[in-house]
C-alpha cells in the first residue's frame, strides 16, 4: 500500500513556520518550547474535515464532512509533536495560523500514518484527518487516486464500537458511527442541538 501525505501549497508552510517561530520567541508558553524552528521537522500535512452528528443521523455519508484545514506534524520543537492546523475557509491572501494542538491525537495520528504506511497492500491513498468532535472520534481517511473513500482508520482512543488502528469500509465505518450521531444530535430539554 502507496501513503501518500498532501501536497501543500508552499504558502501553508510558510504560515506554519512563521508562527511556530513566533512562539518559541514568547516566554510562558505552555509547550515547554526545547527547540528551535530551524532544527524542527513540519512534515505529514493532510488536509483535516470535520463531520457533523445532525447530517450523520440524517443519513448523509461521508461527503457531507467539511474540509476546514491543513494539519502538519511537528516535531523536534517541544517535549512531544505538536499538531500545527492552517484554516482553508479564507482567501488565499488571509491564511494564518488556526490553532496548535499537542493532544493525545496528535501522537495517534503520527503512528497511525507510520502504521498505514507498513502494510502491506496495493493501491495508492492521500491520508486526510476526519474530525468528529460531538463523538469525541478522529480517524484517518484513506482516499483513492479517483478521489474516492478507500478506508477510515479510527484513532485511539476509538469511541466503542470502533477498534483503534483498525480499517473500516466506508460502509462498516458509518453504520458504526451513525447510532452515535444519532444519540448526539437527539435535540436537548432546551431544544438545543450539540
Amino acid at each position: 500500500m502507496e501513503v501518500r501525505m498532501y501536497s501543500q501549497p508552499q504558502q501553508y508552510l510558510d504560515v506554519v513556520k512563521l508562527s511556530l517561530q513566533r512562539l518559541t520567541q514568547r516566554a510562558g508558553t505552555a509547550l515547554k518550547m526545547s527547540g528551535e524552528i530551524d532544527g524542527a521537522q513540519i512534515h505529514l500535512p493532510h488536509e483535516v474535515y470535520d463531520l457533523r452528528a445532525d447530517k450523520i443521523s440524517k443519513g448523509k455519508d461521508l461527503t457531507s464532512a467539511e474540509r476546514t484545514g491543513v494539519r502538519y506534524i511537528v516535531d523536534g520543537l517541544a517535549e512531544r509533536p505538536i499538531a500545527a492546523e492552517i484554516p482553508v475557509d479564507v482567501p488565499q491572501s488571509e491564511i494564518s495560523f488556526a490553532n496548535l494542538n499537542f493532544g493525545r491525537f496528535v501522537q495517534a495520528t503520527k503512528d497511525g500514518i507510520q502504521d498505514l504506511q507498513g502494510r502491506e497492500g496495493t493501491g495508492s491513498y492521500e491520508v486526510r484527518l476526519l474530525r468528529f468532535a460531538a463523538i469525541g472520534l478522529m480517524a484517518l481517511w484513506l482516499v483513492d487516486d479517483a478521489g474516492q473513500t478507500s478506508s477510515m482508520y479510527p484513532l485511539d482512543p476509538a469511541p466503542p464500537p470502533l477498534e483503534s488502528r483498525r480499517l473500516y469500509s466506508e460502509s462498516d465505518f458509518l453504520a458504526a458511527i451513525r447510532p452515535l450521531a444519532e444519540k448526539r444530535a437527539r435535540p436537548h430539554k432546551d431544544g438545543m442541538v450539540p
